[in-house]
């Protein structure tokens, strides 16, 4: 079985115990395109999974959402990163909104799943030079913590009622915010 088909079947498993966990959600297919070198890289630890990761649309009492603005491209996101050490989907998403936020939250569902494939770019890449990875959104509800951040990653923490002008436009796809 090629990498492609191996982590396509991997990733295609993780969405059916999400799905079997908190009900059916949307799938949405990306295709994004690596260097050769970063495809390598990628495809030696594909098959452990650190390539995925979870993030949290996490709400307050108030409905309003946190959002974190990342130092480097300097948008708003909901946290969220990669997978570390023998985590769910679900342990990544809350352990990121805490590093990230200093949020405390419970995951309440699913939203959607990222189901993307990486392509190799460039001069000498074999034609099946593709892998999956898969990132779930969930649905989170704060339960303690106090706003803020001491990771160097994340320039700012907020509550926002709407979506300022800079937001991650995959965010604001699926926030639900007027």
């Amino acid at each position: 079985m090629s990498l492609e088909s191996e982590s396509r079947a991997r990733v295609d498993g993780l969405v059916e115990s999400l799905r079997a966990d908190y009900g059916d959600a949307p799938v949405y297919d990306e295709e994004m395109t690596v260097s050769p070198g970063r495809f390598r890289d990628m495809a030696r630890v594909v098959a452990d999974g650190v390539l995925d990761g979870g993030a949290a649309y996490v709400r307050d009492d108030e409905g309003r959402l946190l959002l974190q603005r990342a130092t480097g491209s300097g948008t708003w996101s909901v946290p969220g990163g990669g997978l570390e050490g023998g985590e769910t989907l679900v342990e990544s998403a809350v352990r990121e909104v805490r590093e990230e936020t200093g949020v405390d939250c419970e995951v309440t569902g699913l939203r959607f799943c990222r189901r993307v494939r990486l392509v190799a770019d460039g001069e000498g890449s074999a034609t099946d030079d593709a892998l999956y990875r898969l990132g779930a959104f969930f649905e989170g509800r704060y339960v303690g913590g106090t706003v803020g951040t001491d990771d160097p990653e994340v320039a700012d923490v907020r509550w926002v009622e709407s979506l300022p002008d800079d937001v991650d436009p995959a965010v604001a796809r699926y926030a639900d915010l007027d």
